[in-house]
Protein backbone atom coordinates (compact mmCIF):
# COMPACT_ATOMS: atom_id res chain seq x y z
CA UNK A 1 0.00 0.00 0.00
CA UNK A 2 0.81 3.59 -0.94
CA UNK A 3 1.93 5.57 2.16
CA UNK A 4 0.75 8.65 0.40
CA UNK A 5 -3.36 7.87 0.02
CA UNK A 6 -6.02 8.42 2.52
CA UNK A 7 -5.62 5.45 4.22
CA UNK A 8 -1.80 6.13 5.00
CA UNK A 9 -3.31 5.68 8.96
CA UNK A 10 0.56 7.24 10.22
CA UNK A 11 0.19 10.55 8.03
CA UNK A 12 -3.62 11.03 9.54
CA UNK A 13 -3.82 14.69 10.87
CA UNK A 14 -5.21 13.77 14.28
CA UNK A 15 -1.81 12.12 15.29
CA UNK A 16 0.03 15.20 16.07
CA UNK A 17 -2.59 16.71 18.54
CA UNK A 18 -2.06 16.03 22.59
CA UNK A 19 -2.23 11.95 23.52
CA UNK A 20 -5.27 12.69 25.89
CA UNK A 21 -7.68 14.66 23.14
CA UNK A 22 -6.72 11.87 20.82
CA UNK A 23 -7.83 9.32 23.64
CA UNK A 24 -10.75 11.39 23.86
CA UNK A 25 -11.90 11.81 20.26
CA UNK A 26 -11.07 7.67 19.80
CA UNK A 27 -12.82 7.18 22.55
CA UNK A 28 -16.57 9.15 22.18
CA UNK A 29 -16.20 7.40 18.51
CA UNK A 30 -15.98 3.78 19.91
CA UNK A 31 -18.98 4.72 22.22
CA UNK A 32 -21.00 5.83 19.36
CA UNK A 33 -19.83 3.00 16.95
CA UNK A 34 -21.01 0.60 19.88
CA UNK A 35 -24.55 2.66 20.54
CA UNK A 36 -24.93 1.86 16.56
CA UNK A 37 -24.08 -1.70 16.99
CA UNK A 38 -26.26 -2.26 20.15
CA UNK A 39 -29.25 -0.52 19.08
CA UNK A 40 -28.92 -2.85 15.72
CA UNK A 41 -28.70 -5.86 17.77
CA UNK A 42 -30.43 -5.32 20.65
CA UNK A 43 -33.94 -3.36 19.29
CA UNK A 44 -33.52 -3.83 15.25
CA UNK A 45 -36.16 -1.01 13.84
CA UNK A 46 -39.24 -2.61 12.64
CA UNK A 47 -38.71 -1.00 8.95
CA UNK A 48 -41.84 0.15 7.55
CA UNK A 49 -43.01 2.27 4.73
CA UNK A 50 -44.05 5.00 7.13
CA UNK A 51 -40.10 4.97 8.81
CA UNK A 52 -38.23 4.78 5.59
CA UNK A 53 -40.38 8.15 4.31
CA UNK A 54 -39.43 9.83 7.69
CA UNK A 55 -35.85 9.29 7.16
CA UNK A 56 -36.42 10.38 3.41
CA UNK A 57 -38.16 13.30 4.17
CA UNK A 58 -35.58 14.48 7.07
CA UNK A 59 -32.69 13.70 5.37
CA UNK A 60 -33.82 15.36 2.68
CA UNK A 61 -35.01 18.47 4.55
CA UNK A 62 -30.98 17.97 6.11
CA UNK A 63 -29.77 18.26 2.46
CA UNK A 64 -31.84 20.80 1.46
CA UNK A 65 -31.10 23.09 4.29
CA UNK A 66 -27.51 22.17 3.98
CA UNK A 67 -27.83 23.93 0.49
CA UNK A 68 -29.43 26.57 1.54
CA UNK A 69 -26.21 27.60 4.00
CA UNK A 70 -24.05 26.24 2.31
CA UNK A 71 -22.46 29.67 1.26
CA UNK A 72 -22.53 30.81 5.19
CA UNK A 73 -21.83 27.56 6.31
CA UNK A 74 -18.41 27.49 4.30
CA UNK A 75 -17.08 31.02 5.34
CA UNK A 76 -18.27 30.68 9.40
CA UNK A 77 -16.21 27.62 9.35
CA UNK A 78 -13.36 29.56 7.72
CA UNK A 79 -13.60 32.50 9.61
CA UNK A 80 -14.18 30.85 13.06
CA UNK A 81 -12.44 28.20 14.24
CA UNK A 82 -15.11 28.27 17.76
CA UNK A 83 -17.29 25.63 18.65
CA UNK A 84 -20.65 26.59 17.33
CA UNK A 85 -24.75 24.90 16.70
CA UNK A 86 -24.86 23.18 13.89
CA UNK A 87 -28.49 23.86 13.41
CA UNK A 88 -28.36 20.11 11.46
CA UNK A 89 -29.30 19.03 14.92
CA UNK A 90 -33.24 20.75 14.17
CA UNK A 91 -33.40 17.55 11.55
CA UNK A 92 -31.66 14.95 13.78
CA UNK A 93 -33.59 16.15 16.95
CA UNK A 94 -36.62 15.58 14.74
CA UNK A 95 -35.34 11.95 13.67
CA UNK A 96 -34.64 11.09 17.30
CA UNK A 97 -38.35 11.62 18.72
CA UNK A 98 -40.32 10.51 15.33
CA UNK A 99 -37.75 7.33 14.75
CA UNK A 100 -36.68 4.55 16.46
CA UNK A 101 -32.91 4.55 17.39
CA UNK A 102 -31.15 3.16 14.00
CA UNK A 103 -33.06 4.70 11.88
CA UNK A 104 -32.61 8.02 13.16
CA UNK A 105 -28.48 7.10 13.86
CA UNK A 106 -29.81 6.92 9.90
CA UNK A 107 -30.51 10.07 9.26
CA UNK A 108 -27.78 11.47 11.16
CA UNK A 109 -25.29 9.67 9.13
CA UNK A 110 -26.57 10.92 5.69
CA UNK A 111 -27.04 14.29 6.62
CA UNK A 112 -23.58 14.52 8.31
CA UNK A 113 -21.88 12.92 4.90
CA UNK A 114 -23.79 15.47 3.01
CA UNK A 115 -22.13 18.15 5.06
CA UNK A 116 -18.58 17.02 5.07
CA UNK A 117 -18.74 16.49 1.03
CA UNK A 118 -21.02 19.79 0.56
CA UNK A 119 -19.33 22.04 3.45
CA UNK A 120 -16.62 20.70 5.32
CA UNK A 121 -14.12 19.15 2.79
CA UNK A 122 -14.16 22.07 0.60
CA UNK A 123 -13.29 24.55 3.34
CA UNK A 124 -10.43 22.24 4.59
CA UNK A 125 -12.10 20.78 8.04
CA UNK A 126 -9.74 18.37 9.28
CA UNK A 127 -11.60 14.80 9.15
CA UNK A 128 -10.71 13.58 12.70
CA UNK A 129 -13.21 16.63 13.90
CA UNK A 130 -16.18 15.65 11.27
CA UNK A 131 -15.51 12.30 12.37
CA UNK A 132 -15.64 13.67 16.24
CA UNK A 133 -18.98 15.65 15.22
CA UNK A 134 -20.50 13.04 14.42
CA UNK A 135 -19.76 10.76 16.78
CA UNK A 136 -21.02 13.08 18.91
CA UNK A 137 -24.60 13.66 17.50
CA UNK A 138 -25.28 10.18 16.54
CA UNK A 139 -24.92 9.55 20.61
CA UNK A 140 -26.92 12.58 21.61
CA UNK A 141 -29.54 10.82 19.37
CA UNK A 142 -29.15 8.14 20.72
CA UNK A 143 -29.59 9.31 24.08
CA UNK A 144 -32.72 11.90 22.96
CA UNK A 145 -34.44 9.00 20.92
CA UNK A 146 -34.16 6.20 24.46
CA UNK A 147 -35.56 9.13 25.98
CA UNK A 148 -38.19 10.07 23.98
CA UNK A 149 -38.81 6.18 23.74
CA UNK A 150 -40.11 5.70 27.03
CA UNK A 151 -43.32 7.40 26.28
CA UNK A 152 -44.40 5.01 23.78
CA UNK A 153 -45.01 5.32 20.25
CA UNK A 154 -46.46 8.58 20.37
CA UNK A 155 -45.31 10.70 23.18
CA UNK A 156 -47.30 13.79 22.02
CA UNK A 157 -50.92 12.36 23.03
CA UNK A 158 -49.66 13.01 26.70
CA UNK A 159 -48.34 15.03 29.60
CA UNK A 160 -46.27 12.24 30.52
CA UNK A 161 -45.10 11.88 26.37
CA UNK A 162 -44.63 15.73 26.49
CA UNK A 163 -42.55 16.10 29.39
CA UNK A 164 -40.11 13.07 28.05
CA UNK A 165 -39.58 14.94 24.78
CA UNK A 166 -38.36 17.93 27.39
CA UNK A 167 -36.43 15.80 28.79
CA UNK A 168 -34.64 14.27 25.41
CA UNK A 169 -33.92 17.74 24.17
CA UNK A 170 -31.89 17.97 27.72
CA UNK A 171 -30.50 14.55 26.69
CA UNK A 172 -29.75 15.96 23.51
CA UNK A 173 -28.02 18.83 24.25
CA UNK A 174 -25.89 17.45 27.06
CA UNK A 175 -24.81 14.85 25.61
CA UNK A 176 -23.27 16.80 22.40
CA UNK A 177 -22.31 19.65 25.09
CA UNK A 178 -20.50 17.11 27.29
CA UNK A 179 -18.78 15.41 25.08
CA UNK A 180 -17.59 18.77 23.07
CA UNK A 181 -16.40 20.19 26.23
CA UNK A 182 -14.55 16.86 26.92
CA UNK A 183 -12.62 17.25 23.68
CA UNK A 184 -11.83 20.97 24.03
Amino acid sequence: PSSDGPFAVARWAIWPLPRRLVVVLLTVEAFAVAAVVVDGLVAPPDVTATGLWTVAVLTAAGVLHTEAARGVERMRRRVDRTPHLDLSSVWTFAAALLLPGSMAIAVVLLVYLHLYLRVWRPSGFPPHRVVFSTATVVLAVHAASVVAGLGGDDPFRSVTGLLLVALAVLAYGLVNLVLVVAAI
